[in-house]
Parts: C-alpha cells; sequence; structure tokens
C-alpha cells in the first residue's frame, strides 16, 4: 500500500494488535488515528513533521513516549480514550504547552 502524500490515517483494528511494525509513515501525515499503539510506535510517530491530531485511543503509554509526543511541534490534537494514562503520566501531560484540544476517558 502506497501512503506517499497522505495526510490522513485512519487504522483500526490492527492484526498484530497496536505495533506499526515499521510501517512508513509519511512526512505528509496531518491526521493520524490508530488503536492500541505502544511506546515504541508513539516515539516514532511523534517525529512526524506535520502531525497535528493523533488519535492513539487505547494506547500502551510511557513517560519517555508521552514526552515526545508533548514535544512534537505541530502536536495539538490529542485524543488518549482509553489509554494507561496513570497520574505520574498525567502530571507530564498536564505541563504541555502546545496541546490545545485534548480528549481523555475510560483510563
Amino acid at each position: 500500500m502506497a501512503l506517499e502524500g497522505i495526510e490522513d490515517l485512519f487504522l483500526s483494528h490492527l492484526r498484530s494488535h497496536g505495533t506499526l511494525r515499521g510501517m512508513a509513515l509519511p512526512d505528509t501525515l496531518r491526521r493520524l488515528r490508530c488503536s492500541c499503539l505502544k511506546s515504541d510506535d508513539l516515539r516514532v510517530i511523534s517525529e512526524l513533521p506535520s502531525l497535528e491530531t493523533l488519535g492513539a485511543q487505547n494506547a500502551t503509554l510511557s513517560h519517555q513516549a508521552l514526552g515526545r509526543l508533548l514535544e512534537a511541534e505541530g502536536l495539538v490534537d490529542l485524543d488518549l480514550e482509553g489509554a494507561d494514562l496513570d497520574d505520574a503520566l498525567a502530571v507530564t501531560l498536564a505541563q504541555s504547552r502546545r496541546i490545545l484540544r485534548l480528549y481523555i476517558c475510560r483510563t
């Protein structure tokens, strides 16, 4: 599947339950929604230069992965519905200066 130039990508029910396993995401990607992502995937996603919106429902979070996402310059819209967000990760999230829209429930 060629993804070159794509701006919006919605992935649901990944076969390996949340790993992108080296799937090449294009630098043009602006909006990504994907369920059950792992921390390693989130670190790769955080490096996408055009990313503005991330839906990471049911994601497995780590301090490192969340920190890298919050440092992503273009990311302003974050959906962590059902992610394993604990109190310590919430403190990290609360320090974000870039996120303008945040959706959290069922954590």
